[in-house]
């Protein structure tokens, strides 16, 4: 009876060990990924690097270690930052949301919900507006001096294309004073175009 179970540890010992090695090249190759990955994106070769991450989707050593949520962050981080750059938004959604679940970094959190909240903004359909505002809102918990998510805030605001209803009651009214629901639409259409126009040079993230 002691033989047996002086054999079932030893096996358990060498299967917790094949395991810990296999873990500690996988750290590595994920290592060396991130960093060509993000050797890619500094040479703004944002299509190079969404490329290698969705060649890794399909490999069932991701899929492994994905469900025990072993990934590191900095892995969806830069696979959203790619993403976002070659105008793949809902991917960039995801992946940014998956950072946000993950991480336990405070930088890296806020970061996240900015670029977020810039995937949401460039998909140009119902309620993308209010919701990139909640993601910039978000980002600035974590991080209050987070100037490019005050700056979105501000932009959006300005442009009257997201209003707080704290604001909308504090102003006592339901838009810009003098102008009709009409004009209103109008400037705030004009207002989204000239901000799509720029979109190529501004979808960068962070």
């Amino acid at each position: 009876m002691k033989r047996k179970i002086r054999r079932f540890f030893k096996v358990v010992l060498v299967g917790m060990a094949a395991l810990a090695v296999a873990f500690g090249i996988f750290k590595n190759l994920e290592r060396d990924f991130i960093r060509r990955a993000t050797e890619h994106l500094e040479r703004n070769e944002p299509y190079e690097a969404l490329a290698a991450f969705d060649s890794w989707q399909t490999s069932k050593v991701y899929h492994l270690v994905s469900e025990w949520n072993l990934v590191d962050p900095l892995w969806h981080y830069h696979w959203g930052l790619a993403a976002l750059r070659t105008g793949d938004y809902q991917k960039a959604n995801v992946q940014f949301r998956r950072v946000g679940e993950v991480s336990s970094d405070p930088v890296l959190k806020s970061l996240a919900y900015f670029n977020q909240g810039e995937a949401r903004l460039w998909q140009w359909d119902a309620g993308a507006f209010e919701d990139a505002a909640s993601f910039y809102i978000d980002a600035l918990k974590i991080d209050p001096e987070m100037v490019v998510a005050k700056k979105r805030l501000e932009w959006l605001r300005h442009a009257n294309l997201v209003k707080t209803k704290a604001e909308m009651k504090a102003k006592g009214d339901k838009g810009k004073p003098g102008k009709r629901s009409d004009e209103q639409d109008k400037d705030k259409a004009e207002q989204s175009e000239k901000f799509k126009s720029t979109q190529g040079k501004q979808r960068r993230g962070y």
